[in-house]
């Protein structure tokens, strides 16, 4: 399954990140005894990070076996992540665990940034993006964070699916990092 295999790269590269001399024998890698002589740069090793779209308990499962560094969702409105990251919290004080403090909420949202407000309802809106002026993206951006997302991975649209010109999806990317998220992360 592709959980098996994610979970055995995984265990395979932790003691390449952290070890002179290892070995490895699983399911899909096997390695006698060597050394692999390029570190990562952070230390103990990169984050690890996961999407958990099942359920909760097995999010909290895996971040509690694996040290996990974030969750993963994708397309999550702010009551989705609020909802995840309490659920999440909840099943890892089952087992005695709690969320590490620098744990990380993140979901992939597509944005564009419009010239007139969209309707942004939970009724009346289109969809999960983030569509809108750059005001109502900057308040839905603080409504993220406020529900537990400190890592949005924001996706301009894809200018060949959408008909979107490119020279607008690089202008609503600059809008995005000079002018909506700073007022976010103030």
């Amino acid at each position: 399954t592709r959980f098996r295999n994610v979970t055995g790269v995984q265990t395979c590269a932790l003691p390449i990140w952290t070890n002179e001399i290892f070995e490895y024998h699983g399911e899909f890698a096997d390695f006698d005894r060597c050394g692999f002589g390029v570190k990562p740069v952070q230390k103990p090793h990169p984050p690890i990070y996961f999407s958990g779209l099942k359920d909760p308990k097995r999010s909290a499962d895996r971040i509690a076996k694996y040290g996990l560094s974030g969750w993963i969702g994708i397309q999550d409105t702010w009551e989705e992540i609020a909802r995840w990251r309490k659920e999440i919290e909840d099943e890892l004080g089952k087992i005695g665990k709690k969320l590490p403090a620098n744990f990380d909420m993140c979901s992939m949202i597509w944005f564009t940034i419009t010239d007139e407000p969209t309707d942004q309802t939970l009724n009346h809106k289109l969809s999960n993006l983030l569509i809108g002026t750059k005001q109502q993206i900057t308040d839905n951006l603080k409504r993220f964070r406020e529900a537990g997302m400190n890592m949005p991975l924001l996706w301009p649209p894809f200018p060949r699916l959408l008909d979107i010109p490119v020279k607008k999806t690089i202008d609503d990317l600059k809008v995005l990092a000079n002018e909506i998220l700073p007022k976010v992360n103030a």
